[in-house]
């Protein structure tokens, strides 16, 4: 993701933090099927702004 972001959207690699949860981070537990597990295979951003 990191990399298309830089990529594609012409943005600074210093101004993206790229973090893997692994499975510290579920959403489902890994218990679950594959098909129910889907909401853990996820990108999350968060876009912060400068204070001014």
């Amino acid at each position: 993701m990191k990399a298309w972001l830089v990529t594609y959207m012409k943005l600074q690699p210093a101004q993206i933090e790229a973090k893997g949860l692994g499975s510290t981070n579920l959403k489902v537990p890994a218990t679950e099927t594959r098909e129910k597990q889907a909401p853990n295979r996820r990108v999350e951003i968060v876009i912060r702004t400068p204070k001014e």
